[in-house]
């Protein structure tokens, strides 16, 4: 994305809060500096809205890929202790056996004052990519973050009702994990019915009971 569309990206985001991962990592850019390490990667779709932001990238993931420089188990990450000033995890944790054991080693790898930008679902339909154990609260997350010591800088919901109800409908009729291609008209009419749906989504608030997911951005206390 260059500097001119960041800059109408943004204005459009004064009038249309976010309501996919995309549109949040985008609005977190200033939250991102120094080495950066994108866990669970997965294809890296992410790391172009990343890497102008940030001095170095790594790309961490379980499964090799065209845009991953290690592949581990993400409990037990290969870095040494505040390896990177910026951790971004998006839709990772529900596929993880031992969340807080992630959130535990993101901790530990961060530098202090280094800051982790997390999305997670809290209602979204069955995906086991290749594994698919949790969904989250705002409070559950938060809790993550609280129980190895960092401090929560931002906490959100994004994707009101109507995206809620758009993914479901998404999983129900052509999900991206189901490998028989859908016919014309059925792929079609699924495309019309999502945007339909997303368009019409209200931004959850505060005392929202329905949203498709939370976001988080914790920092690691800085030395004293």
């Amino acid at each position: 994305m260059s500097p001119s569309q960041k800059r109408l990206f943004l204005e459009k985001m004064t009038y249309h809060l976010p309501h996919t991962t995309r549109e949040v990592l985008i609005l977190d850019t200033p939250h991102m500096r120094g080495r950066a390490l994108d866990l669970g990667a997965g294809t890296g779709k992410y790391k172009k809205y990343i890497v102008p932001h940030v001095h170095s990238y790594v790309g961490c993931d379980m499964f090799p890929g065209e845009n991953i420089d290690v592949v581990t188990d993400v409990h037990d990450l290969p870095f040494e202790d505040d390896s990177f000033d910026t951790v971004v995890c998006t839709q990772v944790l529900e596929h993880v056996e031992r969340p807080w054991e992630v959130v535990a080693e993101i901790a530990r790898v961060l530098a202090p004052g280094g800051r982790c930008i997390l999305t997670t679902p809290f209602l979204e339909s069955y995906h086991a990519v290749p594994h698919d154990y949790f969904r989250y609260t705002t409070e559950g997350g938060e809790s993550l973050f609280k129980n190895v010591g960092m401090n929560i800088i931002k906490l959100e919901k994004y994707g009101g009702v109507g995206v809620v109800l758009a993914e479901m409908w998404k999983f129900a009729f052509c999900s991206p994990h189901d490998y028989t291609h859908p016919g014309f008209f059925r792929r079609n009419i699924y495309r019309v019915v999502h945007k339909l749906l997303c368009t019409i989504s209200n931004h959850p608030n505060e005392k929202s009971l329905m949203y498709a997911n939370i976001h988080i951005v914790a920092e690691k206390p800085a030395l004293v």
